[in-house]
C-alpha cells in the first residue's frame, strides 16, 4: 500500500515538472519567455497603409493556387486544372487611438479611397503592394477615443497585358512566296496557247531565258570578284556584329579569312549560279503548255542563286534591282505565229523581272539599316521597283500578280518602317578643321570604337584626316 502511494506521488511530481517545462517552452515560443525567441515581438513592424499608421489586433492571409475543378457526367474522378498562383488576400483588424483619432480616421479614409495600388506595411509580411477591396471603421460611446478598423487587401502586381507581335520579316517571306506563285499562273495563261503552235514559240522562250541568264551571270561575276568579296564580307560583319567589335575587327583579315577562302566562296557562288542557269536552259528546252510551272520555278531558282551569291544584302539589293530591268527581244509581227512568239517572249520577260523584284524584297528583309534615313531610302527603293512591276501586271489584266506584288509591297513597307523606327537619324555635322576618326568618335559618342562607322559614312582619304563636313548618326 505504501509503495503504491509513493509511486502515485512520484508520478504526480513528474507530471508537474513536465507541465512546468511545457509552460516555459510555450511562453518562450510566444515571445514572453527567455532566450532568442523572446525577441519575436521586436521583429514586428509598425503597420501602415500609404504612410498612415494604425494598430493591429489580428490579421489573416489567404493564399494558394487558382485551381479550376472539372467534373464530368458518369465519372467519379475529377480533373483539377492549375491556372497559376492565386492572388493573396490579406484581412486585418486593428484600431486607431488618441486625441486626434478622428483626424487619423479621415486620413485613413482618404488613402483607402485613392485610386491605384498602395504600399501596405504588414507586421510580419513587411512591405506589400496591395489594392483595397474593403475597409470599415467602427466607433462606440463606451470606447471613447478608440476606433476599430478592418481592411481586406488583395495583392497587386504590374499592369501587364498580353500582346501580339507580328514578325515583319516572316510577313515578307510569306508574301514573297505568294508573289512567286501568282506569276506562274499568269505565265501559263498567257503562253499556253502560243506554246501549242510549235517549236518557234519554245525557241523564243529559250532565247529570252538565255539572255536573262547571261545577264544574271554577268552581275554575279561582278559581285564575286575578289575586291567585292572582301568589301562584302567586311560590310556583312560590320552590319551583323556591328559595335560589338573594336576598331578594325570587322575586316576579313580580323576574322581569319584568307584570300583562298574568299575566292573559294566566290567560286562556289558562281558554280551555283551556273548550275541554276543550266537548269533554266533545260527547262526552256522542254517547255510546253504542260510544263510552264517547271520553267517558272527554274527562273525563280536562278534569281535566288544570284541573290545568295552576295554576302552583302546591300549588294544583293543592287544585283536584283539591275536584274529586274529586262526587256525581251521582239520583232514586229502581224501573223498569228509571230504574235505567238512575241507573246511567249514577253510573258517570259515579265516572269523573269518578277522573280528579280521578289528576290529584291527578300534581300530587303535581310538588310540591316544603319539609320532611320537608311531604312526609309531602302524602303522607297524596293517599293518603287514593286510598284513598277505591279503596274505592268495591272495593265495586262493579271490581277493575281498585281495583288500579290502589292501585298508584298505592304509587307516590305511595314518591315523596314518597324525596323527603322527606333534607329538614329542622319544629321549634318561640321568641324573647324580635319581631325582623326577616333578623336571625332569620342567627341561625338564618347566611344572610340565607332570610328570605323564614321569612316564608312565619310569615306575620307585617310582616317586621320576626316572631312570638315559630313553626314553622321545623331546618336
Amino acid at each position: 500500500m505504501s509503495g503504491n502511494i509513493f509511486g502515485t506521488l512520484q508520478s504526480a511530481s513528474n507530471i508537474a515538472g513536465s507541465g512546468n517545462n511545457i509552460a516555459g517552452t510555450t511562453l518562450s515560443n510566444l515571445g514572453s519567455g527567455q532566450g532568442k525567441n523572446s525577441y519575436w515581438l521586436d521583429k514586428l513592424r509598425p503597420a501602415s497603409f500609404r504612410g498612415v499608421p494604425f494598430g493591429v489586433l489580428g490579421a489573416e492571409i489567404r493564399f494558394g493556387r487558382r485551381n479550376v475543378l472539372h467534373q464530368y457526367p458518369l465519372r467519379d474522378s475529377v480533373w483539377v486544372e492549375d491556372m497559376g498562383r492565386s492572388a493573396r488576400r490579406i484581412t486585418m483588424e486593428g484600431f486607431l487611438v488618441g486625441s486626434d483619432v478622428i483626424a487619423q480616421r479621415d486620413a485613413l479614409i482618404a488613402v483607402c479611397e485613392s485610386p491605384g495600388d498602395g504600399k501596405l506595411v504588414h507586421p510580419t509580411l513587411g512591405e506589400v503592394t496591395v489594392g483595397v477591396l474593403d475597409a470599415e471603421s467602427s466607433e462606440q460611446w463606451d470606447m471613447g477615443r478608440v476606433f476599430k478598423i478592418r481592411f481586406v487587401f488583395i495583392e497587386g502586381g504590374k499592369r501587364v497585358f498580353p500582346s501580339v507581335t507580328t514578325s515583319t520579316g516572316d510577313a515578307v517571306a510569306n508574301a514573297a512566296k505568294s508573289a512567286d506563285k501568282a506569276p506562274q499562273l499568269d505565265f501559263a495563261t498567257r503562253a499556253a496557247q502560243a506554246l501549242r503552235n510549235g517549236a518557234a514559240s519554245v525557241q523564243a522562250a529559250m532565247n529570252t531565258a538565255a539572255i536573262w541568264a547571261r545577264q544574271q551571270q554577268r552581275l554575279v561575276n561582278d559581285a564575286a570578284n575578289l575586291r567585292h568579296l572582301v568589301q562584302d564580307t567586311q560590310y556583312f560583319v560590320n552590319q551583323t556584329l556591328g559595335r560589338r567589335f573594336s576598331s578594325g575587327s570587322g575586316s576579313a583579315v580580323a576574322l581569319g579569312l584568307t584570300q583562298l577562302q574568299i575566292t573559294g566562296a566566290g567560286s562556289a557562288a558562281l558554280n551555283n549560279v551556273g548550275q541554276a542557269a543550266a537548269n533554266l536552259s533545260a527547262a526552256a528546252t522542254a517547255l510546253s503548255a504542260d510544263t510552264t510551272d517547271g520553267f517558272c520555278i527554274a527562273a525563280q531558282a536562278l534569281s535566288a542563286a544570284a541573290l545568295a551569291a552576295s554576302v552583302n544584302p546591300s549588294d544583293g539589293l543592287r544585283l536584283m534591282s539591275q536584274a529586274a530591268v529586262f526587256a525581251p527581244d521582239t520583232l514586229p509581227a502581224t501573223d498569228s505565229l509571230g504574235l505567238g512568239i512575241n507573246a511567249v517572249a514577253s510573258a517570259s520577260a515579265d516572269m523573269f523581272r518578277r522573280a528579280a523584284v521578289v528576290s529584291m524584297a527578300r534581300a530587303s528583309a535581310a538588310y540591316q539599316p544603319l539609320s532611320y534615313d537608311d531604312a526609309a531610302n531602302v524602303r522607297a527603293w524596293v517599293t518603287e521597283m514593286l510598284d513598277a512591276e505591279a503596274d505592268i501586271a495591272g495593265d495586262q489584266g493579271e490581277d493575281d500578280t498585281f495583288n500579290a506584288l502589292y501585298d508584298l509591297r505592304a509587307a516590305v513597307t511595314q518591315d523596314l518602317t518597324a525596323r527603322g523606327a527606333n534607329l538614329a537619324r542622319m544629321v549634318q555635322f561640321s568641324t573647324a578643321g580635319p581631325m582623326p576618326a577616333t578623336v571625332l568618335a569620342y567627341r561625338l559618342y564618347k566611344d572610340i570604337t565607332r570610328a570605323d562607322q564614321l569612316v564608312e559614312f565619310a569615306r575620307p582619304i585617310h582616317p586621320a584626316f576626316m572631312p570638315t563636313s559630313m553626314q553622321i548618326l545623331s546618336a
